[in-house]
């Protein structure tokens, strides 16, 4: 089970590298994101999953 969950937990972070990547905001990136989110039980779990994770790094992230 220890397999599954990391091969989640690296498509979360694939899907949000490459939000952020194509955004040029955190908020762009979570609508992005939104936007492009199956509308199905699992896409919407998916779509918290990975706007959390990009909430969490923009929180995290200095202030110049």
């Amino acid at each position: 089970m220890d397999k599954f969950s990391e091969e989640i937990d690296n498509l979360i972070n694939e899907k949000v590298d490459w939000a952020i990547e194509t955004s040029l905001t955190y908020r762009e990136a979570i609508r992005k994101v939104k936007e492009t989110s199956d509308f199905t039980f699992y896409g919407q779990a998916l779509k918290k999953a990975i706007q959390s994770e990009i909430v969490n790094r923009a929180l995290d992230s200095r202030i110049n």
